[in-house]
């Protein structure tokens, strides 16, 4: 019994502070960054998957119709599918949204990434492709 009143009083110390002064606590919300990298669902080079890297370490797969979220800390961050780089200054609480596709070429298509407006993003993610 005394073990588990050491318990509670140990539980209780550190949620005590939490309960006097709940504004020096901030929300993981409030000090990271969102960054969403989808690709829309299209029939040109549906069978493509992209290769993402964040700051040249790779970070994921992109295929057709697929979508990464990534929470970072705020700062400059340069997210790259083969030859072509984005370069983001991250600031605390933002969201950024970053499109992946199929540039036309002459004869074949390219890989492309671009940063577009939430309103741009949400529209297209809401989408269900060709």
């Amino acid at each position: 019994m005394k073990t588990l009143r050491k318990y509670a009083l140990v539980l209780l110390l550190f949620i005590y502070p939490c309960i006097l002064h709940p504004s020096t606590f901030h929300s993981e919300d409030e000090e990271t960054v969102t960054v969403h990298v989808y690709r829309p669902k299209r029939l040109v080079g549906f069978a493509w998957v992209f290769q993402l890297k964040r700051d040249g370490e790779k970070c994921g797969r992109i295929k057709n119709g697929g979508h990464l979220v990534f929470k970072l800390k705020p700062g400059k961050v340069t997210f790259s599918v083969k030859k072509k780089e984005v370069e983001l200054y991250l600031e605390k609480g933002k969201t950024y949204y970053l499109r992946s596709f199929i540039a036309a070429g002459v004869y074949i298509g390219s890989l492309d990434l671009i940063e577009v407006t939430e309103p741009f993003a949400l529209k297209e993610l809401s989408e269900k492709g060709d």
